[in-house]
């Protein structure tokens, strides 16, 4: 031991003989009266904190006392042995919950100089006299002991408290033989282990009873958790409180917490975890019926495991068709200080789901096992945001191949969740053998608060069933994210089957994208009425699948400027699934490179309002693109897949509507992209253009279209010999009269009859601006301007037709062509 070391010794331990001599070996110099005198001042204070417990007769710590036992109170505080020759005392206070003015109650050394204190209380569950020596209690009253230790370890007066409680129904760890009613009468009910409920019993719990735990404890060291106490359930668990009397279930620790217990568990009992006396039938898998309850310092706070499989009347549950038999149903329940309020990470656990009117406080909702039944409605959860961590509900859901078809009906609407996300998972796999239900999913209603993973994802497979049988929605939700972070509205459409989807009054704020559209076939999607804002890429970003986007707002989405997916729209669609959307009455304004003043030099084209790219045929109309960076309309399509993208009656904005306005039409517009920057691009068709917001059309020409018919009303390539030439034109500026059929003409040759021959077609009808007629082929005539089109084996037909006014107001001739006589 250095010097050092025994200096250290003897200034920690300076009563200690054996330090003093050791100091004297050490430095022989000191005389002892030194020393001595060294030690008088070496310490400021020598007190301790003493310690107070609640045991019973036998010094045993009590976590509840049975009726008709006493209360036995120790301290141990060795700072108030004063006397050497008798034993001292000193005071505590006890009281109940019923007296709730406290007693003054003796505690009497236990012997000379042992600086341990103890004394008795009688209980009185009967009597109401205060200050009389015995305490009142009722039936699971918490008692508490307060101790006032004059000096702690710095030498301050500290209040000790200890609790614990009386009365309380112990109930013995392990498994319930038959169906048992916890009453209220009987309450509280102390676990101290795993309670089990095998299949075929019922173990009720009414309303009012109070169900405690001790903490962080498991006397039979069994199930998911061998520190901490769980109900188990395989047969059935009914705790229906009610909206005046709830029931309770909670810690029974002086200062309860997060993680006590671990929660009440749903799962499948094999042979070997039931008891061996049992005999009953299998019910498999344990129901879960709780309401009007109060769930606090668990783990888990509702969880399932394990596979279900039952036929009941002929009917197999299970892997045959995603439902089991015993389900679970928490409802109008508060959870608390405590992790999910339901827990279920096992795909095979096809139990159903109602989680309907709880509010849960910093906890989420997990339940993936995959069931065709899952509703989870009008939930609150509550996050105070002292972690990082943030609440994720999420529900899964299968609807599967089976000869009993089900529905697959998900809901997830009307919750609050304050931090985090909704992630929605289902798959249908059909037989395709076997008519199936629809599938319905709906995600609506939902208040996200702000936060970085703010977002709404449904993710759904289709492997067998139509399209028109696919109700997908996801609408009304509000959405706020975090510095342009979070998914918002995410939705992802896969499987071998195309599904249907609405988008509709959604709210969606300062996400990474608002709304996100895939398919992996040809989806139908309808998105109306939604407002986005201030994203970091594009507020709409559409992969495959048609679109109708129809009164959306779309702001200041895509905040920078070096990919097309920093826009307000970007459509895309791929070679093997073309798309065609239909854009109407939305405000795009405002986007791309939003977080610059300016329009940076080396910005992408697509970046801005709208950007057109892959195989895909827009329709935008009556929209107000105005005001973007970059370019309001980018076409990127090439012209021999799309060679006209129609952007009629749109309004552009003062600067590119006074640019139309110059000069004749079409031309180059700057805010637009088109053929007129890139001639392998299609024409962007801004016709019609307005001047104001929601503006009239300053024309409604359409260009008419000529087409040649076969006899089925089919396009022709081909006449064969004997046949007639039938020829359409359709053209609403040409219905002039609104009480006869309208005409208009055509000139028709052949490489025989090379001067034309003029045709007139009649309108089908009094109004519909549809025109027809047909005209005799002649192969062996040869007078021109006879009304019959002479021609020779393989000649080529040519019909053209002069429209007056085109989108623009121009005259412009169509031309068809067809031929005569091939053999095919």
């Amino acid at each position: 031991m250095s010097n050092l070391e025994s200096f250290l010794l003897t200034f920690i331990y300076p009563n200690s003989l054996l330090n003093t001599l050791l100091m004297k070996n050490r430095y022989p110099r000191l005389s002892l009266l030194a020393i001595s005198f060294f030690f008088s001042f070496s310490l400021s204070a020598q007190t301790f904190t003493g310690t107070l417990s609640l045991v019973d007769a036998s010094g045993n710590s009590v976590s509840n006392y049975a009726t008709g036992s006493s209360l036995y109170v120790n301290v141990s505080d060795a700072d108030r042995n004063v006397s050497a020759t008798a034993a001292d005392t000193l005071t505590v206070s006890v009281s109940s919950e019923k007296e709730t003015t406290a007693e003054t109650v003796v505690l009497t050394e236990t012997g000379v100089n042992t600086g341990v204190f103890s004394a008795s209380v009688l209980f009185d569950p009967t009597g109401a006299v205060a200050a009389d020596g015995s305490l009142q209690v009722d039936a699971g009253d918490m008692l508490t002991v307060n101790y006032t230790d004059p000096a702690d370890d710095f030498g301050n007066a500290q209040t000790l408290i200890a609790t614990s409680f009386y009365g309380m129904t112990e109930v013995t760890s392990g498994f319930i033989m038959s169906n048992t009613t916890w009453t209220k009468a009987n309450s509280p009910y102390f676990l101290t282990g795993d309670v089990i409920v095998p299949d075929s019993v019922t173990l009720t719990i009414e309303p009012g009873v109070n169900v405690r735990f001790k903490a962080k404890s498991d006397d039979l060291s069994s199930g998911e958790d061998q520190n901490r106490i769980e109900i188990r359930v395989s047969g059935k668990l009914k705790a229906n409180g009610n909206a005046t009397d709830t029931i309770s279930f909670i810690s029974n620790a002086q200062s309860p917490a997060a993680g006590d217990w671990f929660g009440i568990v749903s799962y499948d009992a094999t042979t070997s975890e039931q008891p061996s006396s049992y005999s009953s039938n299998w019910d498999k898998v344990g129901a879960v019926d709780i309401s009007y309850a109060k769930v606090s310092h668990y783990i888990k706070g509702v969880s399932a495991y394990d596979y279900a499989s039952q036929t009941v009347n002929g009917i197999g549950y299970g892997w045959g068709n995603a439902l089991s038999p015993d389900s679970i149903k928490v409802h109008n329940s508060v959870f608390r200080a405590g992790g999910d309020a339901y827990f279920c990470s096992e795909y095979w656990a096809f139990r159903p789901l109602e989680f309907v009117n709880n509010r849960v406080y910093n906890g989420g909702l997990y339940s993936y096992g995959r069931s065709a039944y899952k509703k989870v409605e009008n939930n609150i959860f509550n996050n105070d945001r002292s972690s990082t961590t943030k609440n994720q509900i999420r529900v899964s859901g299968n609807q599967r191949g089976s000869n009993t078809p089900v529905r697959l009906k998900l809901s997830v609407v009307n919750n609050t969740i304050d931090y985090g996300y909704i992630d929605v998972d289902a798959n249908t796999e059909v037989s395709t053998s076997v008519a199936q239900n629809a599938a319905v999913v709906n995600v609506s209603g939902n208040t996200i608060g702000r936060n970085d993973q703010a977002a709404v994802q449904v993710n759904y497979y289709n492997y067998g069933i139509p399209m028109d049988s696919t109700i997908l929605t996801v609408s009304n939700n509000n959405i706020q994210g975090r510095n342009s972070n979070g998914n918002g509205v995410y939705i992802d459409s896969r499987g071998t089957s195309p599904s249907n989807w609405t988008v509709n009054n959604n709210t969606v704020r300062s996400t990474s994208r608002a709304i996100y559209l895939y398919s992996e076939r040809n989806s139908k999607f309808h998105v109306e009425n939604n407002t986005l804002d201030s994203t970091y890429y594009s507020g709409i970003r559409k992969r495959n699948g048609s679109a109708n986007f129809i009164g959306n707002t779309i702001e200041y989405c895509g905040k920078y400027y070096w990919s097309t997916d920093f826009a307000g729209v970007s459509l895309n669609s791929s070679a093997n699934y073309p798309a065609t959307d239909t854009l109407k009455n939305n405000t795009i304004r405002y986007n791309g490179a939003h977080n610059y003043s300016y329009v940076p030099s080396n910005t992408t084209l697509g970046v801005g309002g709208v950007c057109i790219e892959g195989n895909t045929q827009a329709i935008l109309n009556a929209n107000n693109i105005y005001g973007n960076k970059g370019h309001d309309v980018t076409n990127l399509v090439s012209k021999s897949v799309v060679p006209i993208q129609d952007a009629r009656y749109n309004f552009w904005g003062d600067s590119a509507t006074a640019e139309m306005n110059t000069g004749a039409n079409p031309k180059n517009i700057s805010v637009i992209h088109d053929e007129y920057d890139d001639a392998l691009k299609g024409f962007v068709n801004y016709a019609g253009y307005v001047d104001t917001l929601d503006g009239t059309p300053s024309a409604l020409n359409v260009l008419g279209t000529l087409e040649l018919l076969s006899a089925t009303g089919g396009q022709a390539f081909n006449y064969p010999q004997g046949d007639t030439l039938r020829m359409r034109v359709s053209d609403g500026d040409r219905n002039v009269s609104a009480t006869a059929a309208d005409t208009l003409t055509v000139s028709v040759s052949s490489e025989k009859e090379t001067t034309a021959e003029t045709i007139v077609l009649t309108e089908t009808g009094v109004n519909t601006g549809v025109f027809s007629a047909s005209m005799l082929f002649d192969p062996t005539g040869a007078v021109a301007v006879d009304g019959s089109l002479q021609v020779d084996a393989g000649d080529m037909l040519t019909v053209n037709y002069t429209d007056p006014a085109d989108d623009f107001g121009n005259a412009q001739t169509l031309t068809a062509t067809s031929f005569y006589g091939m053999t095919e």
